[in-house]
């Protein structure tokens, strides 16, 4: 997996770099974690200080594209980057749907221990006879 930097565009009102960039023998679509850490290798940069903005992956070839952002400071980072991105790149991985089931999975089976249903008393039926002398 290759990765070369097509474009480079200095944002100095945002306090980042903005960077295109392409894979070249890329057999499935790489990890925001490992696009990170190659990017953050070659511009000499913090892996916490880079976004990846999209990555797409290219039909029928073996090849992706992708745009990132490398910031100055943290403090920019926060301030211009929306919250979920930053979030998805705190955590490294987006989270699939596999794992989100996974979780719902879990809490139900939680709730369905802290709550146990009471047991209600069943009455006993009365006789047809004890129904005629009540009347």
């Amino acid at each position: 997996m290759d990765l070369k930097i097509t474009r480079e565009k200095e944002d100095k009102l945002l306090k980042r770099t903005e960077i295109e960039f392409e894979i070249e023998d890329a057999e499935k679509t790489p990890a925001r974690v490992e696009l990170r850490r190659r990017i953050a290798a070659l511009k000499n940069a913090k892996e916490e200080l880079i976004s990846i903005y999209w990555e797409r992956q290219c039909f029928g070839e073996h090849r992706a594209t992708g745009k990132a952002f490398i910031y100055s400071d943290e403090g920019t980072f926060k301030l211009v980057e929306p919250k979920f991105l930053a979030e998805r790149e705190i955590k490294g991985k987006k989270k699939g749907k596999e794992e989100a089931k996974e979780e719902k999975g879990a809490e139900k089976k939680e709730e369905a221990k802290s709550e146990k249903p009471e047991k209600k008393e069943a009455k006993p039926a009365e006789k047809p006879a004890e129904k005629a002398e009540k009347k």
